[in-house]
C-alpha cells in the first residue's frame, strides 16, 4: 500500500507482472506435478499422450485460477482473518456445485446458477470428460455412464476447457477490479 499511494505504480502493472511471474512459476510445478500424479493414477494413454497435455493444461489453468481467487479474497478483505474467512466459505462453495458431490443434472433449478458460475465444475468437468469421453470398459459400462451420471454428457472438452479458460480470466478481472477500488486504508 505504501508504493501504491506514493504513486510509484498503478494497479494495472503491478497485478500483471504478479500474474506473469507466477505463471511462469507454475508452469515448472504443475509439469512435476502432472508427470507424477498421471502416471501414478495410470490415467488414459500415458504421459506422452495428447490427453496428458490436455490434464497438464488444466491443472495449469486451475493453478492460476486458485492464485486470482486468492488475489480476489485479498482485494476485497480488510484483513487476514477475514480473507481466510470468506476464502474457506467460497471455496466451499464452488466446490459443492462442481459436480461431483451433487451432479449437475440434480442440482435444483433455483440453484443451478451456481454450477455455472464454478470455476471448480469446469476444471472437474474437462478432466471427466479427457478421462472418460469416448472410453468403454469390459463390462460395457466404460464413461459412459460417468458422464451421464455427473451431468457432463452434453458437451465437449474443447467448450469446457473454453469455459474455464474464461472463468480465470473473469476472477483475473475482478481481482484486478477489487485491487484498484476497494481499499481500507484510512486517510
Amino acid at each position: 500500500y505504501r508504493e501504491r499511494s506514493s504513486g510509484l505504480y498503478t494497479e494495472l502493472p503491478y497485478f500483471l507482472a504478479r500474474i506473469i511471474v507466477n505463471a511462469g512459476t507454475q508452469v515448472l510445478l504443475v509439469s512435476a506435478y502432472s508427470i507424477i500424479v498421471y502416471s501414478m493414477v495410470g490415467l488414459r494413454d500415458g504421459v506422452a499422450s495428447q490427453r496428458f497435455v490436455f490434464f497438464t493444461g488444466v491443472m495449469w489453468f486451475l493453478s492460476i485460477a486458485g492464485y486470482a481467487f486468492s488475489n480476489l479474497i485479498a482485494a476485497m478483505t480488510p484483513n487476514q482473518q477475514s480473507a481466510m474467512n470468506l476464502y474457506s466459505a467460497m471455496f466451499q462453495f464452488f466446490m459443492f456445485f462442481c459436480g461431483y458431490s451433487i451432479p449437475v443434472s440434480e442440482v435444483p433449478a433455483y440453484w443451478s446458477w451456481a454450477t455455472h458460475i464454478s470455476f471448480a465444475r469446469y476444471s472437474f468437468e474437462s478432466l471427466a470428460l479427457n478421462e472418460f469421453a469416448y472410453e468403454e470398459d469390459d463390462d460395457g459400462v466404460g464413461g459412459t455412464y460417468w458422464l451421464e451420471y455427473w451431468g457432463f454428457n452434453t458437451t465437449t472438452k474443447a467448450k469446457t476447457f473454453a469455459w474455464f479458460v474464461t472463468s480465470v480470466a473473469g476472477f483475473h478481472v475482478v481481482a484486478w477490479a477489487a485491487m484498484k477500488y476497494v481499499s481500507y486504508e484510512r486517510r
